[in-house]
C-alpha cells in the first residue's frame, strides 16, 4: 500500500485551498457587483426632440460583414492546412514502390 510523503500532502493540500478559494470568490463575487442602469432613450434631452434609439443608431452592418469576411476567410485557411496535411499523410503512409 502506498502513503503520501510530505510534499505530497502539501500539493493536495494547496490545490484544495486553491479550489476553495476560487469556488468561494464565483460564489461571492455577485454579491458586490452591481450593473448600471441603461441610459435614457433620448439621451436625457426633452420629450419633444428626436427619439434616437438606446443604442444611439450606430449601424452595425459594415462590421458584421467584415465579421463573416474574417471568418469565412479563416475558414478556408484552416481548411487548406487540413487537406494539405491529410495529403502529406497520406502520401506517407502509402509510399509508392517502383
Amino acid at each position: 500500500m502506498k502513503t503520501k510523503t510530505k510534499n505530497n500532502n502539501q500539493k493536495d493540500m494547496k490545490m484544495k485551498f486553491r479550489i476553495l478559494f476560487i469556488t468561494a470568490f464565483l460564489v461571492t463575487a455577485p454579491l458586490f457587483m452591481f450593473a448600471q442602469s441603461p441610459p435614457h432613450p433620448n439621451n436625457g434631452n426633452a420629450p419633444g426632440g428626436t427619439n434616437n434609439p438606446v443604442g444611439g443608431g450606430a449601424p452595425i452592418s459594415n462590421g458584421t460583414f467584415i465579421l463573416i469576411t474574417l471568418a469565412v476567410a479563416y475558414a478556408a485557411r484552416k481548411l487548406q492546412e487540413f487537406s494539405k496535411t491529410a495529403r502529406e499523410r497520406k502520401d506517407q503512409a502509402d509510399p509508392v514502390i517502383i
